[in-house]
């Protein structure tokens, strides 16, 4: 139990040989010293929160409530609290409108938790595009079997009660195995963990300080990229926490916590000799909301997105990887009963509890919903229904732009093609790594050569149409850096024919020539697409749209009769123009 030390001529005096104590949660205040004496086995801190001590003149710039240098406690014995308070939690008023995010229970308590978890990856890599979905849902319960230090940690037995997972494209998923396992929580969330946790649902703990609605705090650090299942590498974490508001939901008081960050992933997953290094470099955007029961400090909802954009370079030829993780979750926590049953019954009847819990709140939940969406139903039923259209700016780039460089694209996929079978012929041992790497060099610089035939004449083509006038300096510049490009990969491809020397170097260059490649085509495509939209534009003032969307991951849902595809007129607006140029 907390305790507020003040007024004394010494606040705590420790001695003898052994004494098994731990301080922590309590404040000291108004002594001439606040403690003194030596004895072995005392401690200052438990481990993740120390004590306050009045004078203390340490800073806490992440916001989390512990200042972040040590208090020297008791100079002569070098006692320190490792983790001091800058403010009093207890022996003090409540600051009107704070609250407490922590942990509270009792033994015997259960906590009942369910995330469900979707990913998805997209990579482009040689032309190629490779997609991979999965989707996960896992209900775990967690039993108080141990409370310690008067409520400063508990101790948690931890078990999976269901657990599935599907893979697309379709892949058998071993289920792991449903074993019980003790964990410890602390008073303020945070869990004892066995190895370095990255994501915020990897609970790091909450603020040890009262908050008011706007106030923040951070996490943040670097761990190894084998946490998350890549082989080498680093990544670093930025977290942001914001408390947004505290309300009232089904009857509890809770507190909205915005989540905000950063990451940066950097691993090397794969180096051959011959074929070069096989790495990637991602950066994502974590955003998401947790919701804190303030009576049991369990998470009642839980929502919690990670966007991962970067790139990849794959035996000398670089790609594009998308990663996307959404979580959602919910805790909620039951007292254990006055008088157990016996054990079989008690958890039966302890799930039944649970699920009535839940389907008493889903019910309130949806008349809410129901009541929400027939008074939005009743206001649209009155209001002239607006005019929607979307377009679909990557179809009309294929259909429109794509299509008038079909030959050369052709001759492009007939390289990537010839890449495929060589190095399948090198896998398969069929061909000396000295011949195989004297070939793969050279058709590497004609996939050079292709690629820029593709952008030299859709560059040709754009600039000798009337209707690309107003990008024409751009265009302009484009055409000149391609065939600054085009001089480079024709002595590039003479080198391939009659190698001299290490072929590094020349892999190297032609690496980093593919690089500018992509760079250059990424430009072309930016200025198509500003084309794109001008039409767009001009479509929906002519049909009268009230609002224009890009199709893809926009419309979610819509009906049928308010919502129009402007795609087709936009292509085909396109083409008269490419047309006019023939």
């Amino acid at each position: 139990m907390a305790c507020v030390f003040e007024g004394n001529e010494v606040g705590v005096k420790v001695g003898g040989e052994r004494v098994e104590v731990t301080f922590t949660l309590n404040t000291f205040r108004a002594n001439r010293r606040h403690a003194a004496g030596r004895a072995q086995g005392v401690r200052w801190d438990d481990g993740y929160v120390g004590n306050f001590w009045e004078g203390y003149q340490g800073v806490d710039k992440n916001g989390d409530g512990i200042g972040d240098t040590p208090h020297e406690v008791v100079p002569e014995t070098a006692a320190v609290d490792l983790y001091p308070l800058v403010a009093p939690l207890f022996g003090i008023e409540p600051p009107e409108g704070a609250v407490l995010l922590q942990f509270r229970a009792n033994v015997g308590d259960r906590v009942l938790a369910e995330v469900e978890m979707s990913m998805s990856i997209v990579a482009k890599f040689l032309e190629e595009e490779l997609r991979d979905e999965m989707r996960g849902r896992i209900v775990a319960e967690g039993v108080v079997v141990g409370r310690y230090g008067g409520g400063s940690y508990y101790e948690l037995r931890v078990t999976v009660l269901e657990e599935e997972w599907t893979e697309t494209p379709s892949e058998e998923m071993e289920p792991t195995p449903s074993v019980a396992e003790r964990v410890r929580i602390h008073r303020f969330g945070a869990w004892e963990e066995k190895e370095p946790a990255p994501f915020p649902f990897y609970h790091k703990g909450w603020p040890a300080r009262w908050l008011r609605v706007g106030d923040t705090w951070t996490h943040e650090g670097e761990f190894g990229a084998d946490v998350i299942g890549l082989p080498e590498g680093t990544a670093r974490y930025r977290e942001v926490y914001k408390l947004e508001n505290i309300e009232e939901r089904n009857g509890r008081p809770v507190a909205v916590v915005a989540v905000t960050g950063e990451m940066e992933i950097q691993s090397l997953l794969e180096e051959d000799p011959l074929l070069g290094r096989l790495e990637m470099h991602l950066k994502g955007a974590i955003s998401g909301m947790i919701v804190v029961d303030l009576r049991s400090g369990a998470t009642p909802e839980l929502s919690l997105s990670f966007v991962f954009l970067g790139e990849m370079v794959a035996y000398g030829m670089p790609g594009e990887v998308e990663l996307r993780i959404q979580l959602q979750g919910k805790e909620r926590v039951f007292e254990a009963p006055a008088k157990p049953a016996v054990a079989e019954e008690e958890d039966r009847l302890q799930r039944l509890e649970a699920q009535l819990q839940e389907l008493a709140e889903e019910v309130a939940a949806l008349r809410e919903t129901v009541q929400a969406q027939a008074q939005r139903l009743a206001e649209l039923a009155q209001a002239r229904p607006l005019r929607i259209g979307v377009v679909d700016v990557e179809a009309v780039f294929s259909q429109a732009f794509l299509a008038e460089v079909q030959e050369e694209r052709a001759a492009m996929e007939a390289k990537v093609q010839a890449i495929l079978a060589l190095q399948a012929e090198y896998a398969a041992g069929e061909i000396e790594p000295a011949t195989y790497m004297a070939h793969y060099l050279a058709l590497q610089a004609e996939l050079v050569q292709t690629k820029l035939h593709i952008l030299q004449a859709m560059l040709d083509r754009m600039l000798a149409l009337p209707g690309f006038a107003p990008l024409r300096e751009e265009l302009g510049a484009l055409q000149r850096e391609a065939q600054r490009l085009h001089t480079e990969a024709e002595a590039l491809m003479t080198k391939a024919k009659a190698p001299v020397g290490e072929p590094t170097e020349l892999r190297e260059r032609l690496q980093k020539l593919h690089e500018e490649i992509q760079r250059l085509d990424h430009h072309l495509t930016q200025l198509a697409a500003v084309k794109i939209l001008e039409i767009a534009r001009q479509v929906a003032e002519e049909t009268g749209m009230d609002l224009v969307l890009r199709t893809q991951d926009v419309v979610l849902y819509h009906r049928e009769a308010e919502v129009i595809d402007l795609s087709p007129a936009v292509e085909a607006r396109l083409r008269a123009l490419f047309q006019e140029g023939r």
